[in-house]
């Protein structure tokens, strides 16, 4: 795919020879052209042989297979909004038992835009892994990205969501504080039994395909009280308003507002709104929460169960439950209210908690603004193959997500 240059070592009574002149031909100059002094500029795919004549006379020749190259531009950008640091986009060719072949380009860092030759094979031909991380022996303020693109992919278009190490809450209790990211301790399951969502980490592993959480519009959330199917008393309400309020002061953000409850839209849910009811026959857990999204991983209607009445004023399972009607699910992975599983659960919502949210934040409003095919998933990978040397065969516990896919199935989780 691209230019190579060629070259010829002249020995006389085994010794290097240099006042000899070497020069260079191509059996078909349709397939590549050679110059005189061996750099070979493929034209099409297909063999062809470039061979090496000494002093007019003696030959020797090499077997070259010409690939069509192939343009791969895009963007990239930061998820915080902080200009890009230096980067470099990478594209390494494992041809298997062939020799690795690397590509890199810089990405403009007024711009974000890069572009970079590679070979372009057919859907037989070798896979490409591609990356976009800091040069070598640079700190690194953003996670690297790397994305292992089957054979055939065309990764021209590629928009890059850069997600930083660290996160510092702009509002809230934890104003100015800056605390670690770690995307690898946040996507590891918190026990063996995958399939159960209480298994999930911070973010579940449905969060590799986009994040959910609430559009910037319905902010803040209508919350009602569901007293059809239960009785809720005002000192129940008062109490879980007090809680919601802590919650917003810790975070920083307008989350919620009363609204009047009028009617079901759909089992148990309205439409546009966060549902609070008593639930007495919900047995095994002192709360329940259900969330929907639509196929942009906007949630659009959650609802809150408490299965006695007491757990209206109780912090740690009123702030758990909403955090769960914001798209969480559980971890044991830090001090965190959404704990409860095998581990102890904060009575609030812990600076971890904070900046997790706050990064979840940025990230799914750039999911509507920027438009990323690359994001937390190729994010974690980054992490785990280019940081933690984890075998590429190996760097993720869930099947990455089809490149640039940027809709997801409706569809609704649940957690107590």
């Amino acid at each position: 795919g691209v230019d190579q240059p060629m070259t010829a070592t002249v020995t006389v009574d085994w010794k290097p020879a240099e006042a000899h002149a070497v020069t260079f031909t191509t059996s078909d100059a349709t397939v590549a052209i050679v110059t005189a002094a061996g750099l070979v500029h493929p034209l099409a795919n297909g063999a062809v042989t470039i061979t090496a004549t000494l002093d007019g006379q003696r030959q020797t020749s090499a077997q070259l297979t010409i690939v069509d190259p192939r343009t791969s531009v895009g963007i990239v950008a930061t998820s915080d909004g902080k200009p890009l640091p230096k980067l470099i986009f990478s594209a390494r060719v494992n041809a298997g038992t062939k020799s690795e072949q690397a590509f890199t380009a810089p990405v403009d860092a007024a711009t974000g835009a890069f572009s970079i030759v590679t070979p372009a094979f057919t859907a037989t031909g070798p896979f490409i892994d591609f990356s976009v991380d800091v040069p070598a022996n640079t700190p690194r303020a953003y996670h690297p990205m790397w994305m292992r693109a089957v054979p055939g992919t065309n990764v021209t278009g590629a928009r890059i969501l850069m997600l930083p190490r660290a996160v510092t809450p702009d509002s809230g209790t934890f104003k100015g504080q800056t605390f670690p990211v770690n995307l690898n301790e946040a996507f590891t399951p918190v026990c063996t039994d995958t399939s159960s969502a209480n298994c999930q980490s911070y973010w579940p592993s449905y969060f590799l395909s986009g994040i959910k959480n609430w559009a910037d519009a319905a902010r803040p959330i209508p919350v009602a009280f569901d007293r059809a199917t239960g009785a809720i008393t005002a000192t129940d309400s008062i109490a879980m308003w007090d809680i919601l309020h802590a919650m917003e002061t810790d975070l920083g953000r307008s989350l919620v507002k009363p609204a009047e409850f009028t009617a079901f839209s759909s089992a148990g849910f309205t439409s546009g709104m966060i549902l609070v009811s008593l639930d007495p026959s919900l047995t095994g857990f002192s709360g329940y929460t259900n969330w929907n999204w639509d196929g942009f991983g906007v949630i659009y209607q959650a609802r809150i169960r408490f299965s006695q009445s007491r757990y209206f004023s109780v912090s740690s399972t009123a702030s758990h439950e909403l955090n769960h009607a914001l798209g969480f699910h559980h971890t044991c992975r830090w001090a965190t209210v959404m704990g409860g599983y095998g581990c102890s659960s904060d009575a609030r919502m812990s600076a971890n908690d904070v900046a997790y949210y706050h990064l979840a934040e940025q990230v799914r409003r750039q999911l509507a603004v920027f438009k990323p095919s690359w994001g937390i998933v190729e994010a974690l990978a980054g992490v785990r193959v280019l940081e933690l040397g984890f075998p590429a065969s190996s760097a993720l516990p869930v099947t990455l997500s089809p490149l640039f896919s940027k809709t997801l199935a409706p569809t609704s989780d649940g957690a107590p």
